[in-house]
């Protein structure tokens, strides 16, 4: 009998609590009428090319892929030059890192296939983003704000590139966004130094439309520094040694980095 009360008198709580709590809320508790958003004039940061960073931030977030910066770079890069070291025995089962280490680097590479899609779908953001930029007529923006997200979007498909290339040689130059996987299997590779050529155009055009920094905020994003500082290693692999000097010298008198 004892344990039937208690067990009533529970019940008889529970269900006043879940009165009152459904009471309190209220049909219009939760519906709120935005108080404000950021527009073209008051978007935080110089230039104000918020418009465009749905397709912007998709492209930045590539950088962080597994197959673009992760252990795949780390062996393709620093483990091949001997930077680093493998660090484990020849039968661990990982194979791929031994071919990185030694270079009889194959086409079944998984590692090697996966730093290939890997860059090849930084690069599709990237087109994604300068196509919504140039032909979206849907999106209200400014000539400035077009120019400066243009040349954000361009300063990473040439950084993307520039891996490529130097990781693969002949690559294909994919400039447009990618509608089907057929449309795109068949592009021819291109040489070396068209290529560069091709990067040189893009960090060029993001060196001179970038910002020299940008709010605290979003620091992180690139600027006119970054685009010279990669233009520079850019003409260094290519032996351009006037022009890496000049590039290298924006850099040193922007007075950003004193």
């Amino acid at each position: 009998m004892k344990r039937t009360k208690i067990n009533r008198l529970t019940t008889l709580l529970f269900v006043l609590a879940a009165v009152v709590f459904f009471a309190g809320c209220k049909r219009g508790f939760l519906d709120r009428e935005p108080q404000g958003s950021y527009t073209q004039d008051t978007y935080p940061y110089p230039g104000g090319s918020g418009p465009y960073d749905t397709y912007l931030f998709g492209a930045y977030s590539e950088l962080r892929q597994f197959n673009v910066h992760s252990q795949f770079f780390i062996f393709a890069t620093s483990v091949r030059s001997d930077d680093a070291d493998r660090g484990s025995t020849a039968t661990d089962g990982v194979p791929n890192s031994s071919d990185f280490d030694d270079f009889p680097v194959s086409p079944t590479s998984t590692w090697n296939n996966g730093l290939w899609t890997g860059y090849y779908s930084f690069v599709n953001k990237c087109n994604i983003a300068l196509d919504q930029i140039k032909n979206n007529n849907a999106i209200t923006a400014s000539p400035q704000v077009k120019t400066q997200s243009e040349a954000e979007a361009r300063f990473l498909r040439g950084y993307a590139y520039f891996m490529l290339v130097r990781l693969f040689g002949r690559v294909p130059i994919i400039d447009s966004v990618a509608t089907n996987a057929a449309s795109q299997s068949n592009v021819p590779q291109s040489q070396p130094a068209a290529v560069y050529s091709f990067i040189e155009s893009d960090l060029q055009f993001a060196a001179a439309n970038l910002p020299p920094n940008w709010d605290p905020k979003f620091v992180g994003r690139a600027t006119s520094g970054a685009a010279n500082g990669i233009l520079a290693k850019v003409y260094l692999t290519q032996n351009k040694w006037a022009a890496a000097m000049a590039a290298a010298q924006s850099v040193m008198n922007s007075g950003q980095y004193d």
